[in-house]
């Protein structure tokens, strides 16, 4: 009789250890869902600060679990992928707030296929008639390869 005991209350004990796993989980994805961004105002003469200091992934990582769980996180700082990169200078672009881009090209490190499809999209981007300003603490080929599209580029 004291074996069924000890059989139940274990069963009982893990499947109340799983059930509270599961509600833990759907808390956690409902906090991280519900988790709203803030709405960013755009002055009338705003301008894009793009800082490319880091090495450009394809895709962005928004949908990945990590990168769900790093949201709560403030301070997380979640790199851009290529693709949203394209995105994000195709709508400042239409935006008629932006008056243009100012890329930061200090730290840049990707490869040559991903520099040209940005700087195409740049090119694209001044035929609206915005103004793009480049700059970095020194430049090497792909640097200056990705700053020559600029109206103005600045060195320290």
């Amino acid at each position: 009789m004291r074996f069924f005991k000890v059989v139940f209350a274990s069963a009982l004990g893990y499947i109340l250890a799983i059930v509270l796993f599961i509600v833990s989980v759907i808390f956690i994805g409902i906090g991280v869902a519900s988790k709203a961004k803030p709405e960013v105002k755009i002055p009338s003469d705003g301008v894009l600060n793009m800082k490319l200091n880091y090495p450009l992934a394809d895709k962005s990582l928004d949908d990945s679990p990590i990168v769900l769980l790093s949201a709560l996180d403030p301070i997380a700082n979640i790199p851009l992928g290529l693709n949203k990169i394209l995105r994000l200078i195709d709508q400042a672009k239409e935006d008629d707030k932006i008056k243009g881009i100012i890329l930061d090209l200090t730290t840049m490190t990707s490869g040559y296929a991903k520099i040209s499809e940005i700087r195409n999209k740049l090119e694209d981007f001044k035929s609206s008639g915005k103004f793009i300003y480049a700059y970095a603490d020194y430049y090497y080929f792909p640097t200056y390869y990705m700053a020559s599209v600029a109206d103005s580029v600045f060195v320290n």
